[in-house]
């Protein structure tokens, strides 16, 4: 187990280092995702892999979608877009957390739903910002900025079922106990998770004005200026809506127990 844990340790630090020299990791986002990442591959070999197939697509859309999401916005993005550790934790902290716990089937059930729901949310945001048109609110169907958190279009709707899918398909794997029902589960908690992250985004997030051109958003600057408090809650912020999304995703895939035995 230490050397797993030493090895992890190191595997992880040399793909931290090259995404962020590839720009996918800031300098926080590189220390947080070496932290999962042995954490990760301290519950397996397997759940390494799983979270590394994770990142490289999660980082590939990223840059697919980075510089054409910033020009429909105008946001000033933090880092350069680079991934911080807020965001690398809001993501995967949970499935990190939740291999830690134990090795009982249902908490790498939740672990899996949980990336599945990470998964599932970065691909319907990336595909849906690119390819979706004019995003609109999830429960009101009101046409929203492109990048404004609680739009959904048909595009990212479609991303996010795939996201999901790609992430369960280690469930039977992984979880062998689980089988087939287990990779169901994750894909549609997986995809439940992303849903349920547009609702917060619609609902509860705060959003942000610029008082220079009047743009609402999320982000604490925008026209070289301090933007100011909208709506929602003021400390609901985008990564907290990420963490909230994931543990639920983590607990509706954990519900397989309920339904069968394992």
């Amino acid at each position: 187990m230490i050397d797993r844990l030493w090895w992890g340790t190191a595997i992880a630090a040399a793909i931290a280092l090259a995404a962020g020299r590839a720009g996918s990791l800031s300098i926080s986002g590189q220390g947080a995702a070496v932290v999962v990442g042995a954490l990760a591959v301290r519950a397996g070999w397997g759940w390494g892999a799983v979270l590394v197939i994770y990142f490289v697509l999660a980082a590939a859309l990223s840059r697919w979608g980075r510089a054409e999401k910033a020009h429909r916005t105008g946001d000033i993005l933090p880092d350069g877009g680079r991934r911080t550790a807020q965001q690398v934790l809001a993501n995967g902290g949970l499935f990190a957390a939740l291999l830690t716990v134990g090795a009982h089937p249902a908490l790498r059930l939740a672990a899996l739903g949980a990336l599945a729901t990470a998964a599932a949310d970065t691909w319907a945001t990336e595909v849906g910002t690119r390819h979706g048109g004019t995003p609109r609110h999830l429960f009101s169907g009101v046409p929203l900025p492109p990048g404004l958190s609680g739009g959904v279009t048909v595009a990212g709707t479609a991303a996010a079922l795939a996201g999901g899918f790609v992430t369960a398909l280690a469930a039977p794997w992984l979880v062998p106990s689980a089988g087939l029902a287990g990779l169901c589960f994750v894909a549609t908690a997986g995809f439940l998770g992303a849903l349920l992250d547009s609702a917060l985004g619609a609902t509860v997030q705060g959003r942000r004005r610029c008082p220079r051109c009047g743009t609402i958003g999320e982000r604490t600057r925008h026209c070289d200026s301090f933007t100011e408090h909208a709506a929602g809650w003021r400390w609901m912020t985008n990564d907290l809506v990420n963490l909230g999304a994931t543990a639920g995703g983590a607990t509706l895939a954990a519900g397989v127990a309920l339904f069968r035995p394992i």
